[in-house]
């Protein structure tokens, strides 16, 4: 049983690696980012411009830690898969209904949609990020936790610090 589990271990770090270098996911992300600055160019509406931009800038940070952290790559599939292609089309349709330079109520009422939705999409962008750092912020708030322990423990805090300063002078 245990040389199952060590070949497992083998074949899960295998696939990890595979995934950091994974072709097919990075000419997906560099095909979504080039059609987002493709939208940012098309796109007359500067504060959907702004929107857009911001969206680049967190895909790119999502990705570069899915890069460096692959074991995390299956908590972006719907990321990917769902939330970048459907923005996308949404970005394509307000430049459709942009360029026909008329103001009609189905137009403008579905561009005043889109142009709010695109806020709703930037905050989720910004949490699918937010949640990728999960487990390091838990890390991270653990080792404080123990050092802080370790540290009053030794009297090394606050006025124990101090008391044991006077002892050793």
């Amino acid at each position: 049983v245990r040389k199952h589990s060590i070949l497992r271990c083998y074949i899960v770090e295998s696939a990890w690696k595979a995934i950091r270098n994974d072709p097919a996911m990075t000419l997906a992300y560099e095909n979504y980012l080039k059609k987002m600055q493709e939208a940012d160019i098309a796109i007359e509406d500067e504060t959907v411009s702004e929107q857009i931009r911001k969206l680049e800038e967190i895909s790119k940070k999502i990705f570069e830690f899915v890069a460096e952290n692959p074991k995390k790559a299956p908590q972006i599939r719907k990321f990917m898969n769902y939330y970048l292609p459907t923005t996308l089309k949404l970005l394509s349709s307000y430049d459709k209904l942009e360029d026909t330079g008329i103001t009609g109520t189905n137009i403008s009422e579905t561009m005043l949609s889109i142009e709010r939705m695109m806020n709703t999409i930037v905050m989720a962008f910004e949490k699918q990020l937010d949640h990728l750092f999960a487990d390091e912020a838990m890390d991270i708030s653990t080792d404080i936790t123990v050092l802080e322990g370790m540290l009053a423990q030794e009297g090394l805090t606050g006025s124990d610090f101090n008391k044991a300063k006077h002892k050793g002078e």
